[in-house]
């Protein structure tokens, strides 16, 4: 049967197989690496120059470091759910069967391989071959035990189920980042296999956790429908649409890439530490996961915006209510980034005040794209898709105004200066953000009729 099963998923892979999607990936793919490479070459590192030895100890610390960031790429991006088809459903595959397979499938899914397998391969270039097998296959078993996390996290149905996951899934990123730099003094090769041996504990038991997921595809039944509508937040229409729509899923890989490049700052010498280069990444991490949801207010809306009129909307609450969405965006932005304060030189205070700019200031100054967005289509494929894109000049000033101001001050003020403009300016906004949203939100409903007609359009 597990063969039957391998056949099936390997022909519904060649039937959805499009060529002009595999391209456009690899493309994307191989300008990700050659930036890597780039990189590597432009701060002239020798990676020959380390010996065997030390490599032996890097990897488990490259591991470990990359396990928080990889799972939340996987969660958002990858929907693979251990749910059986309901025509599986009426053969004998026994669950053990059912696992088997989908371990196998998510070991060779795209989303699994696509940096563990060059990262395992170039090992061996630089390191002896046992060495580089071992530390290979480490990196290859870390993303595993990652994937199989957000695959048990789709096929969980409610958070009693999904909190006993993410609570094992923090207790093994805690103890792989303080095992990782080896505090105990193991000689390396113990060290690296134990890890080995650990991650391999970590995938046995998230396996073990999805065979205790009793879990059917069945529809559910009206009333059910309507008790869990009746409970239902308002704030579900601002997150539900970007779960859903791989289109706008597909923004925040940008988030993460630029604080990607603010961790590059580590690397950087520790001559200057206000030196303008350094700091030119930290605060587009703490604003662009905002700026990504906030550049849609009523974009989405649009789409149904005839049909809400008909209700007593308040413009205003609904303002507010993005307003507020967007202060979690940020402080999540400010979580991601907040750490190179205390790995490297640049100041924890900057780093804070650009984050409380972005929450106080930038997240208002978006809003404003009220006034020129267009209705978009949240299913179609995002890549070269122009649809629903805002060109006007109005646009480019809130952007501007909002990611140039920063730099402005950072550019020709003294340290102290920067940190306290910045804090100023961000509480400032806090104190009138009701007041400010409000005149938005008249000046809105004094054109109302001019917006809708552009949602039509």
């Amino acid at each position: 049967m597990l063969k039957q099963l391998l056949n099936i998923w390997i022909k519904k892979k060649i039937r959805n197989f499009r060529w002009a999607t595999f391209l456009l990936n690899l493309y994307f793919y191989i300008l990700f690496l050659s930036m890597i490479v780039g990189f590597i070459f432009g701060a002239d590192i020798d990676l020959g120059a380390i010996n065997g030895g030390a490599w032996m100890r890097i990897v488990p610390i490259l591991g470990a470091s990359f396990i928080g960031f990889d799972f939340i790429v996987k969660l958002i991006f990858s929907r693979e759910r251990a749910l059986m088809d309901a025509f599986l459903s009426t053969r004998p595959v026994r669950k053990r069967t059912w696992y088997q397979f989908v371990f196998i499938t998510t070991s060779f899914d795209l989303f699994n391989i696509a940096w563990t397998l060059p990262l395992a391969i170039g090992f061996f270039f630089f390191m002896p071959f046992g060495q580089a097998l071992v530390s290979g296959l480490l990196i290859l078993l870390i993303a595993l035990a990652n994937g199989l996390a957000a695959t048990a996290f789709h096929t969980a149905r409610g958070w009693e189920w999904r909190m006993a996951l993410i609570t094992g899934w923090l207790a093994w990123l805690i103890f792989a980042n303080l095992y990782a730099y080896n505090l105990v003094g193991l000689s390396a090769w113990l060290h690296l296999s134990l890890f080995v041996i650990f991650a391999i504990g970590a995938i046995v038991l998230t396996i073990y956790y999805m065979t205790k997921l009793n879990v059917y595809v069945e529809v559910k039944n009206k009333a059910k429908l309507e008790k869990e509508g009746k409970g239902r937040s308002l704030y579900a229409l601002e997150y539900r649409p970007f779960l859903r729509g791989k289109r706008l899923r597909n923004m925040f890989i940008f988030a993460f890439l630029f604080s990607f490049y603010a961790y590059l700052s580590l690397t950087s010498p520790k001559e200057n530490s206000w030196a303008f280069t350094k700091l030119f990444y930290i605060p587009l991490s703490t604003m662009y996961l905002s700026a990504i949801y906030l550049q849609y207010v009523f974009a989405i809306e649009g789409n149904f915006f005839d049909g809400l009129w008909t209700r007593p909307v308040d413009i205003g609450a609904i303002l507010l209510r993005k307003y507020r969405c967007s202060l979690l965006l940020s402080l999540v932005s400010l979580a991601i980034v907040l750490p190179i304060g205390f790995l490297g030189d640049v100041d924890v205070f900057f780093i804070l005040s650009c984050g409380v700019f972005t929450m106080g200031c930038g997240n208002l100054i978006m809003l404003c794209y009220c006034f020129t967005s267009k209705r978009i289509d949240i299913f179609e494929k995002g890549m070269m898709n122009m649809q629903g894109a805002n060109f006007s000049v109005q646009a480019f000033a809130a952007v501007s105004v909002c990611m140039g101001l920063p730099y402005l001050i950072i550019g020709f003020c003294p340290p102290a200066v920067i940190i306290g403009s910045l804090f100023a300016i961000g509480f400032s906004g806090f104190v009138f953000h009701k007041f400010i949203i409000q005149r938005i939100a008249t000046q809105y409903l004094n054109n109302r009729y001019k917006h809708f007609e552009r949602y039509r359009s």
